[in-house]
């Protein structure tokens, strides 16, 4: 979508870049995403999803959950 609207604006009628026009940076063919760039997208998704689930239920995902009182005496030792 990006390409076809640069095309409009910086394109002549017979099909030429218009002087003094650049394509942009994001939109040469050398910048491309490859199918390798987003299978690590995914990677890092995945990744970045886990940590969120983690530090949700850390912090508390805001459910009204049932839990009782925890003691003093019952809170396990650090070990090191």
């Amino acid at each position: 979508r990006a390409s076809n609207e640069w095309e409009k604006v910086n394109l002549t009628r017979a099909g030429h870049i218009k002087k003094g026009s650049k394509l942009p940076f994001f939109l040469k063919e050398e910048n491309r995403m490859t199918p390798d760039d987003w299978h690590v997208l995914g990677t890092l998704y995945d990744i970045l999803l886990d940590f969120q689930l983690v530090v949700r239920g850390l912090e508390g995902d805001g459910q009204g959950k049932h839990r009782r009182k925890v003691e003093e005496n019952e809170i396990d030792p650090p070990l090191s």
